[in-house]
């Protein structure tokens, strides 16, 4: 006997729900369409679907936030997602987004850098989420180093959901001077995400020994892939 419909469009509703959870916040451009800016609390979910070739919207350069969405639509929707199967994604923050650890230190933000301002360590933290059963597949540090002394090192780690204790998974740096440089590392210890059993972040450290714009963490990114869509 076929479900009632009411129930069949929960599970629909729910399916897709559960499909855009596995996908989260891979793209953090300025804004896709005009009518979702920057200040949209949706944001990164549905440029990281543009960025994927999910969605290119509802015409004119517009997502039209608000519609409904039909059956029909649904459909081409988790027909696209299911074609996601071993993509990369990316789960980034910003250097302006990561909070310090402690208040030792003076320190700032210009655009969307990180500045330490005193000769006092200083590291910054980002709590990484990405999806569940993920394979983590390199550590990315977008950072300018003109000190000639100083140093930015990240590191990514986990810890039980149970316990303070850390493991650490990688490890890039420490920077060198010469200016503009990407820190990447491809060597993840136990990369597979369990999200149920760990919490997962990224802190990078700046050893304190150059002021101001001498220094400066851009962003971090976390590099992974995704092996088809969570089981219903």
């Amino acid at each position: 006997m076929p479900a009632p419909r009411r129930h069949r469009r929960f599970a629909a509703a729910l399916s897709l729900v559960l499909a855009l959870a596995a996908f989260p916040l891979g793209t953090l451009a300025s804004h896709d369409f005009l009518d979702v800016p920057d200040s949209n609390i949706f944001h990164n979910d549905i440029s990281a679907l543009a960025a994927a070739g999910v969605t290119t919207g509802c015409g004119g350069g517009n997502f039209c936030p608000s519609a409904f969405v039909t059956r029909e639509q649904m459909a081409a929707f988790m027909n696209r997602l299911g074609n996601l199967d071993g993509e990369v994604g990316h789960f980034v923050c910003l250097g302006r987004d990561m909070p310090p650890m402690g208040s030792d230190g003076t320190y700032s933000w210009a655009g969307n850098a990180r500045l330490v301002e005193s000769g006092t360590p200083l590291y910054f933290t980002c709590p990484v989420h990405v999806p569940d059963g993920a394979t983590v597949t390199a550590l990315q540090a977008k950072v300018s180093d003109d000190t000639g002394t100083g140093s930015i090192t990240c590191i990514m780690q986990r810890h039980p959901t149970d316990s303070a204790s850390y493991a650490e998974m990688a490890n890039i740096g420490p920077s060198s001077d010469g200016g503009l440089a990407v820190l990447v590392t491809t060597a993840i210890g136990e990369p597979v995400i369990d999200n149920a059993a760990y919490g997962y972040e990224v802190y990078c450290g700046f050893d304190g020994t150059a002021a101001g714009a001498l220094l400066k963490l851009f962003a971090i990114s976390v590099e992974y892939t995704v092996s088809g869509l969570p089981v219903i």
